[in-house]
């Protein structure tokens, strides 16, 4: 059974009451930590670094952790030159890595060219093995707009490792106070695309509003599909005119 990825800091965990979920988290963190710097060890072999690395820890790990660790690890060391700049702009924005003292507990040893390996494995694994869209799938600033009756663009992270895919990014806001920007609830209710399967989430975990035209053909064939259902049930089988 996997551990829950805890996301705030040790001080908000002692003030949350939370502190047996951060410790959990923190020691399966230096268990990640410790398993990739095992196999960079054991698998870098001239000058190949297999991407297989990646794919492994996130299996047994979980995707998010691996994130977590990886991007953990160049934030710490931000003046490290070692890194790239694209490593260090990914590490900013991928996650909001809380302030804690307790994070370089879980930086990675391994050379930082091996890590700037590593990040760009890992991108390309989301990107492409599994279809994950970032912001870039969005209306520019849509993630201020109101979201009711929108094709919306999940973020990764609020869905399941089964489920971290592309295709079940696509969500379908219906209604709910999180819908607004300005109301002080957050619950979004709505259907995933993929499935039809209804859910409801918080307005954090979405990136803005899909833009139409990098939207794919199946995904509005399947709105369309649910809401001719909706209407058939409506009128008793009957499809109205």
């Amino acid at each position: 059974m996997s551990v829950y990825l805890y996301r705030f800091s040790h001080a908000e965990a002692r003030r949350c009451e939370e502190l047996g979920d951060w410790l959990a988290s923190h020691a399966e963190n230096i268990r990640c930590r410790d398993a990739i710097d095992r196999m960079v060890s054991e698998r870098y072999t001239g000058n190949i670094l297999p991407s297989e690395i990646i794919k492994d820890a996130c299996n047994e790990y979980g995707i998010d952790r691996v994130g977590w660790v990886l991007a953990n690890t160049v934030v710490e060391n931000d003046c490290d030159g070692r890194y790239r700049p694209d490593t260090k702009e990914w590490a900013r924005t991928a996650y909001y890595l809380p302030e804690d003292g307790k994070n370089a507990d879980f930086e990675l040893d391994s050379h930082p060219e091996l890590v700037n390996g590593l990040v760009g494995q890992y991108r390309k694994y989301l990107s492409e093995e599994l279809g994950i869209m970032s912001r870039a799938a969005c209306l520019p600033n849509s993630n201020s707009e109101d979201y009711t009756n929108q094709l919306l663009i999940m973020r990764s992270e609020a869905l399941a490792d089964p489920y971290k895919k592309g295709e079940f990014q696509y969500f379908y806001a219906n209604c709910g106070f999180g819908c607004s920007p300005t109301a002080s609830g957050r619950k979004i209710f709505g259907f995933f695309v993929a499935d039809g399967e209804r859910a409801q989430f918080e307005r954090s975990d979405f990136l803005g509003i899909a833009d139409p035209e990098q939207v794919p053909d199946w995904v509005n064939e399947n709105i369309r599909k649910h809401f001719e259902g909706l209407q058939k049930n409506e009128t008793g089988g009957m499809t109205l005119s």
